[in-house]
């Protein structure tokens, strides 16, 4: 399964094998991205025009999802704030 927007994060929660987001910079699927709790997450840049490299990690301790809960992994626990390291590609 995989995704590119905040709208695609039930979807990929859902997801039993693997899980790829295509980074474009969104918070929600980056912070679920990045965080990993299933281990089973991947992350791809953008394949034409690629999105540049954050400046600082994603909000995720305390961003919000549409009906203003914190966002939660698929685990329903709070994560980190995370970097981002996959932005561009070798």
């Amino acid at each position: 399964m995989a995704g590119d927007s905040d709208t695609d994060i039930a979807m990929l929660k859902d997801a039993t094998y693997l899980k790829l987001a295509i980074n474009r910079n969104k918070t929600e699927i980056m912070c679920n991205a990045y965080s990993n709790a299933s281990g089973k997450w991947l992350v791809q840049p953008m394949f034409i025009f690629p999105k540049g490299q954050k400046s600082t990690p994603y909000p995720c301790s305390t961003a919000t999802d549409p009906a203003g809960a914190l966002i939660v992994d698929e685990d329903g626990n709070p994560m980190a704030d995370q970097p981002d390291v996959v932005f561009a590609l070798p």
